[in-house]
């Protein structure tokens, strides 16, 4: 079903195509060339609508009269139909020209009014061709991510509702290459329409309540990168997020989105409907000490290390749990970037070491800085 703005991109094209097949039927050559402006203009409008009216206006009463002085010889700042002098055929030729060149210089959309979410990565400028394992190992972080800041509980698994609220459905990814600029990747994202109708009341507010979740992780995340692309203080971030936890976990997540200084994307741009921020939020390396200090924040770091084997693996919260040689309690840790998941890790014997913190609760917060794997240990308990 098409959605109210492409009916009316749709009606103005139909009705610019009448009016130049049929200029008589529409009035006088300066009623035709002064009502295909306005109909150029409407359509831009829908078209670009977060643009300044003003700007669009210019843009488009600039760009006409620089055509006409390249397509006429001697055109000053007049109207096409004083040239023309009655000539219908011929200035309905000249703006079909003006229309087609307009329509490519311009109208390509904007992705981020289009789509519900859209991720932009850029690439280094060594980078010819943008790796597709990168792209989707990207794309499946966003989704873990977005996932653990969603969910209710911190350990666990993630609830089934949070995991198909998170089921992105990718419309048209769009990979361009290096030619003379940096090569690119437009991912862009459609939120899951989860059906409600038909299901049990409990199932269906549980639904209800998943996509709530989502929304709320997305203007969470989106607020904690905006702030920490500024030079507020930490203060300002627990005024937006009170809840300490939730205020970690946010940071955490939105560190796990980051890319490395050693990875091939130097940057990600995330924006998009639901984002509902007129620019896209950038993610770069550089916010990664900011974004730590809302974790960080009231705390003096020690040093640890640990040996053991990795017993649970949490790829959507981004955190290992170890059992420790002496067959001591599991503890949970926590992977930023620069140390990679991956499920191989699962029943592994490793050796980390980090920094140590305390949550909201006292318990440890420990952050893994490097993680050795030091053998399989499949057959201890």
């Amino acid at each position: 079903m098409s959605s109210l703005r492409d009916t009316l991109l749709h009606f103005i094209s139909d009705r610019i195509e009448h009016l130049l097949s049929r200029p008589g039927m529409w009035g006088p050559d300066i009623a035709v060339e002064l009502q295909f402006l306005q109909l150029v203009e409407i359509h831009s409008t829908i078209l670009h609508s977060r643009t300044d009216s003003e700007v669009r206006f210019e843009n488009l009463r600039n760009a006409y009269l620089l055509f006409l002085r390249n397509r006429i010889p001697g055109a000053g700042p007049l109207l096409l139909s004083a040239f023309v002098r009655g000539d219908s055929e011929r200035m309905t030729g000249v703006l079909r020209e003006f229309w087609q060149v307009w329509m490519s210089e311009t109208a390509e959309q904007n992705p981020f009014e289009n789509y519900d979410l859209v991720l932009r990565l850029r690439f280094r400028s060594e980078v010819a061709s943008p790796p597709t394992s990168l792209i989707g190992h990207y794309y499946e972080t966003f989704r873990r991510a977005i996932r653990g800041i969603a969910r209710p509980n911190i350990v666990g698994r993630t609830p089934k509702e949070i995991e198909q609220a998170t089921e992105f459905t990718t419309p048209d990814v769009q990979v361009t290459s290096s030619n003379g600029a940096t090569a690119r990747v437009l991912l862009p994202l459609q939120l899951p329409a989860l059906v409600q109708d038909g299901l049990p009341v409990a199932a269906a507010q549980a639904v209800a309540a998943a996509q709530a979740a989502v929304q709320e992780a997305l203007t969470e995340l989106v607020t904690i990168a905006e702030w920490a692309s500024t030079n507020a203080g930490v203060e300002d971030m627990v005024d937006a997020i009170p809840v300490q936890e939730r205020r970690q976990r946010v940071a955490f997540q939105a560190m796990r989105l980051l890319p490395s200084a050693k990875s091939l994307c130097q940057s990600v741009e995330l924006g998009g409907r639901v984002i509902q921020r007129l620019r896209p939020m950038a993610l770069t390396p550089s916010l990664a000490n900011k974004l730590s200090t809302v974790i960080r924040h009231g705390q003096v770091p020690a040093h640890f290390e640990l040996e053991g084997v990795v017993r649970k693996l949490d790829l959507d919260a981004g955190s290992i749990g170890v059992r420790p040689g002496d067959g001591s309690k599991r503890i949970e840790l926590w992977v930023t970037e620069g140390v990679e998941l991956q499920t191989a890790l699962l029943d592994c014997r490793v050796h980390v070491t980090g920094e140590k913190y305390q949550d909201p609760l006292g318990r440890p917060f420990l952050f893994v800085q490097s993680l050795e794997v030091l053998d399989d240990a499949d057959g201890e308990s």
